[in-house]
This record gives structure tokens, C-alpha cells and sequence, in this order.
């Protein structure tokens, strides 16, 4: 009987210590089932990989399949892996996927990073970990760099204006500072503030979860260019690289007089067309113009002989004049040599007139203002056409100049009649209507090879520069006057605050903590617990 009752209490002891280990069994399969965000904890100082809860919210609502691409992760930057992880883990409809850079060049150029046989391993480089967001609709790229800045808070670098740094700013600030301390030993002490005092910060979760909201949305405002109409092409032009550079995105649009314009039309830029519209044509142009579109053109003097283009313009209550406007410069005329013996001649000076003049841009302008900030405040505009102001039927129209010239231009050879010319101007309406009219089309065809030569010669001396930052002023006038349109995207996101990038914090991240608490303290406790029972009840027995 007593070895009956022994034998029954240790196999109940067994029974119990083998229930207790699939428990603790089924705890670490289930550890490894879940998802990371729910194993992982963020021990970083500023929360580097915790989400807001706005930005939980969207993800999980999500309507949309969404993939984003990063180039070349290779674990060198495990933090902002995990921080995709975390990303991917609060939506079905994201998905996070590593691909090679130089396997994917087709996907690259759709977004705008140009690559090609001759570019070299530093460039494919400094792509690794840019990230690509891409949906069945549209496609944004986010460059690496762009998802860090520096913060500077040292009161003598603030007073000087360096506070926030992107990552190349704060590069080239170190390297200055370096080689200045060469000279003088006061930079290798702002150096030490630029090194000391300088703090990283990660922007990743509001440019990510905004490049997902854009991908993701329903209805987005578009830019198209006109074609169909021997339009140029600025992919071909300074302003096309100006466009991909500012991330400006556009689309190629062939009129339709039956269907007319898309409805996520925002704005359309008409450059230098070689034929006239139909009055279809125009009366397209004119509705969505009324439907608060926005359409600006660049023309020539050709362009003034087109008589229903030039009736859009009369609608809105601008004209042009025939004649390229110029003004009167005094030359210097070098004297001929003069023979042995005879006094030389004074040189002799004569006033020519000249097609290229400067213009002042007006910063005034809600869509300018920025120029003066970039110091593009002045320009210059070649064989442009003199714009005026008329009359018009709507009273609630608003014309402004956009470019004008000194009260010393003239119209042709008349130099008679001189004062302020205006070479680009703007007209809006109560109904939201923006057109936009630069006149000088030349000024803004510069094409790359035209742009690389001006670069060139005023790297080395050969030129002032002058022609080339004339080149730069109209094409960036240009692109913000293309963005002066009301119909724009706006995100519904409250972004987050860029957080501390921590280098010096333990986190856990680098493993599920569930799978580790369930090997290193739930597993032993069971096994130990499970000990303990069959050895007492054995005692007891």
C-alpha cells in the first residue's frame, strides 16, 4: 500500500512538472509568434522607436498597399532597421522590403535619382538606406541624410546663425572650422563648441509616415506640362534638373478639347509652344482656369503673333508689346595704334543698346517671397516682351509684376520713351484663377550643356558668373511661381517631433525580449518550480 501511494505521488509529481514544461513551451513558441513591436522595448532615452499614437492609428487604417524599399541595409544601421520593423508591424497593408540599389535602377530613375554606367562607388554609396515609398499610385523617395539633423545649442555658434544643420551642413562646418584652425586657433575652439555641443536628431517617423500618407491618399493635386503642341521639354532643359532636385514632380499632359483637363489638375505650365491653340483649346484652358487652376506660360515674340493664345491673356487683362525690350549701355572703343611719332588717341566710348536687361524680382509677392532669402533677388531676362495692364470685364481680378526692369528700358529702338517694363506678371481672380506670364522664353530653355559650360567658365575665372546665376534665378522664379497654386496637398497628419538620435543607451531591440525572458527567466523558474513540488510531495510520502 505505501508503495502504491509512493509510486502514484511520483508519477502526479511527473504528470505536473510535464503539464508545467509545455507551458512554459507554449510561452516561447508564442514569444516568437508575436509581433516585434509587441517582444521589443525601447530603452533609448528619447523613445527612438516608439510610435505616436496618431501615427499608430494611421498605419492601422491604412486602405491602401504600400511598400517601402530600402537600398542596401546591410546592419550597419540597426536603429533605423528596427524602427522600419516597427513600422511594418502596425500594418497589414506595409510592407518593408530590402533591395540592392544597382538591381533596381528602373525603380531609382521613377523617382528621380538619376544613375548611369559612369556612376561611381562613392555615389552608389550615398544612397544606402535612402528609402523609397512606393504605392500603386505614386511613388516618394527620402534621402538617407534627410532623415537626421543637427542641433547646435552653444550661445556663441546661435549668435553667428548656426542652430539646426542638415547632416552635410554640419559636415562642411567641421571641415571649415578645421581648416581655418590651421590660421587662426580661435576656429579649433568653435570647432570644439560644433563637436561638444552639436546633437543628432531622427525625423524618420514624421517624413516616413507623411511619405506614406502622400503615397497612400485617394486624391493628390498634380503638375502637369503641357504637350502636343511643340512644346519644350524641361526634362531636356536646367529647369527639369531644378524640378528634381526641389521635388517637384510633373506629368506630361496633351490637351483634350473633349475631355479637358484632369480634375486633380493643380497647375500646368505652357512652355514655349510652337503652334497656336484652338479657341476648344483655349475655352479648356479657360474653364479650369475658373475652376481655380492655375496655368503659367513662358513665351517669345513669336508667341505674340498667336492670336488665340494671346486672347487668354487679353481675358485676364494682359497684353504684350512687339519688340524685344532693351536699354543703352556705353561701350569703351579701344583706339587703333598710331603710327611712330603721332600722340596716341583717347579712347573713345559710344552707346550701344542691349537686349539683355536686368530685372528686380518682386519678393513682394506671396509666392516670391522666398527669393530674397536665396539672394535671386536680381536676374536677367534676354529679348523679353514688355507686359501691360488693361482693362477686364471680372472687377475682382489682381495683376501684379512679377519681373521689371529699371525706368531706363525701352520697347525696340524707341529709345525715346523710356521707364519700368514689366517682363512677368501674375493675374488671379475671386474664383481662385492664377495665371502666370513670363515673357523672354530663351531666358528659361537653358539647357544642361548650356548650364555645365556658364558653371564651368565661372569656376574658373572666365566668367563672373554672372550669366550662370541669371540662369539659376529664372528657373527657380519659374518653379516657386509654378507652386503659387491654392489647390496643393496638405497632410491630415499631426507630425511628431524629431526625437534624440541616442548613441550612448542600452536598448533591447536587438532581440525579441519576449523570446528572452521566456529562456532566461520563465522556463528555469518552471523547471525549478516543478522540482521543488515532486521533492516535497516525495518528503511527504
Amino acid at each position: 500500500m505505501e508503495k502504491q501511494k509512493k509510486a502514484s505521488t511520483f508519477l502526479a509529481g511527473r504528470a505536473v512538472l510535464i503539464l508545467l514544461v509545455l507551458v512554459a513551451v507554449l510561452l516561447n513558441t508564442g514569444a516568437f509568434l508575436l509581433p516585434s513591436h509587441v517582444g521589443r522595448l525601447d530603452m533609448t532615452r528619447s523613445g527612438t522607436y516608439t510610435l505616436s499614437d496618431q501615427v499608430k492609428e494611421f498605419l492601422s487604417g491604412l486602405e491602401r498597399d504600400v511598400t517601402v524599399y530600402v537600398l542596401d541595409a546591410d546592419g550597419s544601421d540597426k536603429k533605423l532597421e528596427y524602427f522600419l520593423d516597427t513600422l511594418d508591424d502596425h500594418s497589414d497593408r506595409l510592407k518593408v522590403r530590402s533591395i540592392k540599389a544597382k538591381k533596381n535602377t528602373e525603380l531609382l530613375g521613377s523617382v528621380g535619382i538619376s544613375v548611369s554606367d559612369q556612376t561611381t562607388e562613392e555615389q552608389w554609396d550615398s544612397l544606402q538606406y535612402s528609402i523609397i515609398v512606393e504605392s500603386d499610385a505614386r511613388k516618394q523617395v527620402i534621402l538617407y541624410p534627410d532623415l537626421f539633423y543637427y542641433i547646435n545649442d552653444n550661445t556663441t555658434l546661435n549668435q553667428a546663425g548656426i542652430t539646426q544643420m542638415t547632416m552635410s551642413e554640419y559636415s562642411s562646418y567641421v571641415q571649415q572650422f578645421n581648416q581655418y584652425a590651421q590660421q587662426d586657433s580661435q576656429y579649433a575652439t568653435y570647432l570644439n563648441y560644433l563637436i561638444a555641443d552639436s546633437h543628432l536628431y531622427f525625423q524618420g517617423e514624421a517624413l516616413l509616415s507623411q511619405a506614406i500618407e502622400y503615397v497612400a491618399a485617394e486624391f493628390i493635386p498634380v503638375s502637369y506640362v503641357l504637350t502636343g503642341h511643340g512644346e519644350a521639354d524641361p526634362a531636356q532643359l536646367l529647369l527639369g534638373g531644378l524640378f528634381s532636385s526641389a521635388g517637384i514632380a510633373y506629368q506630361p499632359l496633351e490637351l483634350n478639347a473633349e475631355s479637358g483637363i484632369p480634375q486633380d489638375a493643380a497647375s500646368i505650365l505652357v512652355l514655349a509652344p510652337t503652334s497656336d491653340y484652338t479657341p476648344q483649346e483655349i475655352q479648356v484652358m479657360t474653364d479650369f482656369l475658373e475652376r481655380g487652376g492655375q496655368m503659367t506660360f513662358v513665351t517669345g515674340e513669336t508667341h505674340l503673333s498667336m492670336p488665340n493664345l494671346m486672347s487668354l491673356m487679353a481675358a485676364y487683362g494682359m497684353s504684350a508689346s512687339a519688340g524685344s525690350v532693351g536699354e543703352e549701355i556705353t561701350v569703351t572703343v579701344e583706339s587703333e595704334i598710331e603710327t611712330e611719332g603721332e600722340e596716341e588717341a583717347e579712347p573713345e566710348t559710344k552707346t550701344e543698346i542691349q537686349y539683355s536687361v536686368d530685372v528686380t524680382v518682386n519678393t513682394q509677392h506671396d509666392a516670391l517671397a522666398e527669393v530674397a532669402s536665396e539672394s535671386l533677388v536680381q536676374t536677367t531676362i534676354t529679348n523679353g516682351n514688355a507686359i501691360s495692364f488693361g482693362e477686364s470685364a471680372d472687377s475682382s481680378l489682381l495683376l501684379r509684376p512679377l519681373l521689371s526692369t529699371s525706368t531706363d528700358a525701352f520697347i525696340g529702338e524707341n529709345t525715346a520713351e523710356k521707364g519700368t517694363r514689366i517682363l512677368g506678371a501674375s493675374a488671379e481672380n475671386a474664383n481662385g484663377a492664377h495665371l502666370v506670364w513670363f515673357t523672354g522664353a530663351e531666358s528659361f530653355l537653358t539647357t544642361m550643356s548650356e548650364y555645365q559650360t556658364a558653371y564651368t567658365e565661372a569656376q574658373s575665372g572666365v566668367s563672373d558668373g554672372a550669366e550662370l546665376n541669371a540662369m539659376i534665378s529664372n528657373a527657380a522664379c519659374l518653379g516657386m511661381m509654378m507652386g503659387w497654386t491654392e489647390l496643393s496637398y496638405d497632410s491630415a497628419l499631426m507630425l511628431p517631433d524629431a526625437t534624440l538620435h541616442d548613441t550612448d543607451y542600452l536598448t533591447t531591440t536587438d532581440s525579441h525580449m519576449g523570446v528572452a525572458i521566456a529562456f532566461t527567466v520563465i522556463l528555469p523558474l518552471v523547471i525549478g518550480a516543478a522540482g521543488v513540488l515532486v521533492w516535497y510531495k516525495r518528503k511527504k510520502a
